[in-house]
């Protein structure tokens, strides 16, 4: 086990009829024939039907329009439920529950210092205002096209005034 998330360019998920067969809970899963399953691949969630005729056909997944679905290439994730089981999830972000507000933890609560102890940093001078008018100069672009004779020349406009 290594604690990291799992990744997968496509999910499936499809719907069977199972029973479980002992005691000890080993659960066949009916797998030929067919039955609903969602596909999420690309960011979407894709309502499809699977379909396998018999042991030794592959199965297949078909969109609600009747095409095969195809899979992006990656790693794919193939999960079994029974028709009891709920499948829910959340198309769009605006969708989700609202972030829970942010507490901080208590001061000390949390070991926050870096791997060897590294000393406080000294604080720095706090920053300079700049100054009150800022002025600029037009200056011509070297690539602009000489202005005509007649054309009018705008005054530049001055820079606002910063108060306190």
């Amino acid at each position: 086990v290594s604690s990291q998330q799992l990744h997968f360019t496509t999910v499936v998920v499809m719907e069977t009829l199972l029973q479980v067969v002992d005691d000890s809970g080993h659960v066949l899963l009916d797998q030929l024939g067919s039955g609903k399953a969602t596909v999420f691949m690309d960011g979407k969630a894709i309502q499809a039907v699977w379909k396998k005729a018999d042991r030794t056909a592959r199965t297949r997944l078909y969109a609600s329009d009747g095409r095969e679905i195809a899979f992006e290439r990656g790693s794919t994730f193939i999960e079994v439920v029974g028709p009891s089981s709920k499948l829910s999830f959340t198309a769009k972000a605006e969708d989700l529950p609202p972030m829970p507000p942010y507490t901080p933890p208590p001061p000390g609560s949390v070991d926050e210092t870096p791997a060897g102890d590294l000393p406080t940093p000294t604080p720095t001078t706090p920053p300079t205002r700049a100054p009150a008018v800022a002025t600029a100069t037009p200056v011509s672009s070297p690539t602009a096209p000489p202005r005509s004779a007649t054309a009018t020349s705008v005054p530049p406009t001055p820079a606002p005034t910063l108060r306190d």
